[in-house]
């Protein structure tokens, strides 16, 4: 089963794909200056270090290279085969201080500290262009694009997305 994990910063973007459960790592590296000049990216495969130079004008930019790396070396044939991405998040306070998978209590938490619901997405997912670009989408009205992401989110983790999607509500009523 094939795990990445992901750390973005504000201008980096830091990665590791591992196979699990043997915890082997597959593929590991960095993207450096996101939206600055002379950006670049590197990684680690087969003992060997890989740098390239990219215009990197965003982390989407970043992810969608991470993407075709990915497939040109062979870690996966399909997306599909990504079971599970793991972001840190910075802001648990004192409530969580190990890792745990984001639920009803995790983002209840971020409510209770006043966040508002894009800026929860946003800490949530970190830079992660897919969010980001879930909010782009709803914000030009694109609800036919966020309505399909969600069913499938949810559909991939064997939940009802119509029950899902009405416990949201109720948490902004």
């Amino acid at each position: 089963m094939k795990i990445l994990a992901v750390n973005c910063g504000s201008s980096s973007l830091k990665f590791q794909m591992y196979e699990m459960p043997e915890e082997e790592v597959l593929i590991s590296g960095n993207f450096e200056r996101i939206g600055i000049e002379n950006s670049f990216y590197s990684y680690k495969l087969n003992g060997e270090k890989i740098k390239k130079e990219a215009e990197l004008k965003n982390h989407a930019e970043a992810v969608k290279i991470l993407v075709q790396e990915l497939l040109d070396n062979n870690i996966v044939e399909s997306l599909d085969e990504i079971k599970g991405i793991g972001h840190r998040v910075v802001q648990g306070a004192d409530k969580f201080d190990k890792s745990v998978l984001v639920n009803d209590e995790v983002i209840k938490n971020y409510f209770s500290q006043g966040f508002t619901p894009e800026t929860i997405v946003t800490k949530l997912a970190g830079n992660n262009p897919m969010f980001k670009n879930l909010i782009e989408m709803q914000k030009k009205g694109d609800t036919k694009g966020v309505e399909q992401f969600a069913r499938n989110f949810y559909k991939e983790r064997g939940k009802n997305f119509d029950e899902e999607y009405a416990k949201v509500r109720n948490m902004f009523k």
